[in-house]
């Protein structure tokens, strides 16, 4: 079994002549065994100079009580009689997991990894760290990733190289870690957590993955770690044409980050969904929350109207302009709304405080919700009262189908100007009203795309009034700068 074990190690170079390993020892079956496997190899690498490039690391974690104790004195005694360099570290992890709102299981694997992480660091680049996933755990992954929902990354499993964590024991299954153990007389302890179900992965090995074995295919923890790989090598292809793709169909502007529509539409839809998921995460610093439903938002959203945006998690916003979706923080968006001057156009994303270039007064927008039929009719008929003020209007915010902007005339714009719909091009309107050539371009307008909502001073579309129906009302207010 060591002959598969070090083809498997260096089939992905796992670790080169000279280089430090740092091991994670719990004292469990996998553990011992990569211990084992790592001491040989390192041996017929170096010869007894193995001693100074191998250091096993423990992690008590706070809990099982005696338990806990016992594993830590088996790792001390093994070490010492193997000659292997022993680290061991103490954390509280049931206060760890508290503090972060995690599991103890997660909480227990972190720990892990940053002490591994720091001890790695103290060494310099020439060091791996070495833990001891086998091909259940793999298969116990791919099974759970699966029941969650995931994408090719997630159905290729656990990889046995990512940076300097490297995985030797993933071409083993379970069985084959413990009849070497016990044909080479090596003891180990059991972690009676192991056999609780209250914890995800458990489920999965006891109730899940041993039926898969014991009543459909006793091979298929091997079929599925010979899919995994599949899906990986796939995946690393998919990235690299991913990578090219993204390159010509992305650039940024002023902190957001845009796609060509022209150049992505033409493209493979699954192109696409990655190009755009990765447009996403780089704007997001991770994909946190981010699922297949909001890509599939984001595609829809590019072929809409010009003009209308969406939230994604994590603060996004996506807008679709004429030639390209833009990706930015909502901070980003805030800090260009807390300006004075924004280009003669100032989207509304939010209540607050809103001003157009060259215009002498801000606007304060509002926004609130109507929880019944009665208070749509009490509102009604307060608005009906106060209609008279030109400068403070009310409009039914879910008829509002796009970006709703304050800005001056576009070519295209138009009012509704009765309960038939009909329309009316906004330059007859200033017509009709006998407004000066000279002052129609500095009037500010409440527009929803070319459609007008409001014409500041003056009326309102007939499409945006407030009705009995009404439920989220928009609240606008012409006020002075101070």
């Amino acid at each position: 079994m060591y002959d598969k074990v070090k083809r498997y190690i260096e089939r992905y170079n796992m670790i080169r002549q000279s280089e430090h390993v740092i091991a994670g020892l719990s004292g469990g079956a996998d553990s011992v065994c990569l211990l084992f496997m790592l001491k040989r190899f390192l041996h017929e690498q170096s010869g007894e100079e193995y001693r100074s490039r191998l250091t096993a690391v423990h992690v008590h974690h706070g809990i099982r009580g005696e338990e806990a104790g016992r594993d830590m004195e088996f790792v001390k005694r093994l070490c010492e009689q193997e000659g292997v360099g022993l680290v061991i570290r103490f954390f509280d992890v049931p206060e760890y997991s508290r503090e972060h709102r995690i599991s103890c299981e997660e909480a227990g694997r972190l720990l892990r990894y940053q002490v591994m992480g720091e001890l790695a660091a103290e060494r310099g680049n020439n060091t791996k760290i070495a833990v001891a996933h086998n091909s259940n755990d793999n298969a116990e992954t791919v099974l759970h990733n699966l029941s969650r929902g995931t994408g090719l990354k997630g159905l290729g499993g656990i990889a046995p190289l990512n940076g300097s964590i490297v995985r030797p024991l993933l071409c083993l299954e379970r069985k084959e870690i413990e009849n070497y153990l016990a044909d080479n007389k090596i003891s180990y302890i059991i972690d009676s957590t192991n056999l609780e179900t209250e914890y995800t992965r458990n489920r999965i090995r006891l109730h899940v993955l041993s039926v898969l074995q014991q009543e459909i295919n006793p091979k298929c923890v091997e079929h599925i770690r010979n899919a995994s790989e599949n899906v990986r090598e796939a995946e690393e292809f998919l990235e690299k044409i991913t990578n090219q793709m993204y390159e010509k169909v992305i650039y940024t502007d002023n902190n957001c980050i845009c796609i060509k529509k022209e150049e992505l539409h033409p493209m493979d839809i699954y192109i696409k969904k990655r190009i755009i998921r990765q447009a996403v995460g780089r704007i997001a610093g991770g994909l946190k929350d981010i699922t297949v439903s909001h890509i599939k938002d984001v595609l829809e959203l590019m072929t809409g109207e010009p003009g209308k945006y969406i939230y994604l998690p994590g603060g996004i916003i996506v807008r679709n302009d004429y030639n390209r979706l833009i990706l930015e923080h909502k901070e980003s968006v805030d800090k260009r709304n807390e300006q004075i001057y924004v280009h003669g156009k100032t989207m509304i994303l939010k209540p607050g405080i809103y001003r157009l270039e060259g215009y002498e007064y801000c606007f304060e927008v509002s926004e609130f919700y109507l929880d019944s039929e009665e208070e749509a009719v009490k509102f009604l008929k307060n608005c009906i009262k106060k209609q008279k003020n030109l400068y403070t209007k009310c409009f039914d915010y879910d008829k509002m189908k796009f970006a709703v902007q304050l800005r001056y005339r576009m070519s295209g714009d138009f009012l509704t100007i009765d309960s038939r719909g009909s329309h009316k091009k906004l330059k007859s309107y200033f017509v009709d009203e006998k407004i000066p050539q000279k002052d129609r371009g500095r009037i500010p307008l409440l527009a929803d795309g070319n459609h007008i909502i409001w014409v500041v001073g003056g009326r309102i579309s007939e499409d945006y009034k407030i009705t009995e129906s009404t439920r989220h009302v928009l609240k606008i207010e012409r006020k002075d700068i101070i």
